[in-house]
């Protein structure tokens, strides 16, 4: 456990990374290749961190952004 408390800024900072590679980048090239083969039952990609208006971004960049600026002290 006191490794988790120790590195948990890092685990977010690398778990909000792989969210957004996957959210950006990996479903987006997966869904094109699914839509030219099965164009009649995929529709194009919505990034699902994207809705409401953006509030899992701000949320993560709050929490980073807090600890960066709790470091300066």
């Amino acid at each position: 456990m006191d490794y988790l408390d120790h590195h948990w800024k890092t685990i977010a900072a690398l778990v909000y990374l792989f969210i957004s590679v996957f959210d950006f980048i990996i479903i987006p090239i997966f869904m094109s290749y699914n839509f030219t083969t099965h164009s009649e039952y995929i529709h194009t990609w919505m990034p699902l961190t994207l809705r409401g208006a953006g509030l899992f971004h701000i949320a993560y960049g709050a929490i980073l952004t807090g600890h960066v600026l709790g470091q300066s002290k």
